[in-house]
């Protein structure tokens, strides 16, 4: 993993925090809790996006099975967050869960549920792309400086490795997609990926301002541009597989 660091800041030594309790700086602890806020939401939008009911297929037993496993890891996600960070920087989870699910139909805290879900097409390019930003986001924070957020960063990451959910070769999720080209059409499929392209890179950043504060504190190890140069490489992999492309 490359860090975007310039050298000297690389270089430079930088305080490692395992709590606040540490004697993080005012400046740290606000990044620290505007980022955690941030990634909280995250999943906690995705949990109350995810329980829309899909469009019934022959197969749609087996793939609800899926989808609930997939919210109950959100849940763990955003309560392994809840319970060793935001505790910690003193928030309280329930007030951000409930921004989160006000905010959910103008999509102002993560712009990929911003659209509703139309067709099981629909949904399901919406959750191979919501599985790799969640699995960039994680990747962002390895190696923290705000130690407790970086363990639970690999903790979840590892556990979404190990559900199989990230795009990797052979992974349920591309069988799946594979599956709806079949029964729908590539152009249908197609529609889909170009509806929701943009929305998934958008839920990848972190604002510009806060981003380069959230480097140089250490928090991120990995900036935007970083994280959507990931993204998009496993995604241009699976879409070779498939026959897609992805949207110019």
């Amino acid at each position: 993993m490359g860090s975007s660091l310039p050298p000297e800041l690389a270089e430079a030594p930088v305080p490692l925090y395992l709590s606040r309790a540490d004697g993080m700086s005012e400046e740290f602890a606000a990044h620290a809790a505007k980022l955690a806020t941030r990634y909280f939401q995250t999943f906690s939008s995705l949990q109350l996006n995810a329980i829309e009911p899909p469009a019934i297929r022959p197969w749609a037993d087996v793939e609800n099975i899926h989808l609930s496993q997939e919210i109950a890891w959100l849940s763990d996600a955003a309560t392994a967050l809840a319970e060793n960070v935001l505790r910690d920087l003193g928030l309280d989870p329930e007030t951000l869960r409930l921004e989160a699910e006000r905010s959910l139909d103008s999509g102002d805290k993560l712009p990929i549920v911003a659209q509703p879900i139309t067709s099981w097409t629909d949904g399901l390019v919406l959750r191979l792309f919501y599985g790799l930003v969640l699995q960039v986001r994680l990747e962002a924070i390895f190696g923290s400086t705000y130690i407790r957020f970086g363990n639970v960063a690999h903790e979840l990451y590892f556990k979404l490795c190990q559900r199989d959910w990230p795009a990797i070769v052979g992974s349920p999720q591309r069988e799946r997609v594979a599956r709806a080209i079949e029964e729908e059409g590539k152009a249908v499929v197609q529609a889909s990926i170009d509806k929701w392209w943009l929305p998934a890179l958008r839920s990848i950043d972190d604002p510009v301002e806060e981003d380069a504060g959230y480097l140089r504190l250490g928090l991120k190890t990995r900036d935007n541009a970083v994280s959507r140069a990931s993204f998009s490489r496993i995604i241009q992999r699976e879409f070779d597989a498939l026959g897609l492309a992805i949207p110019t």
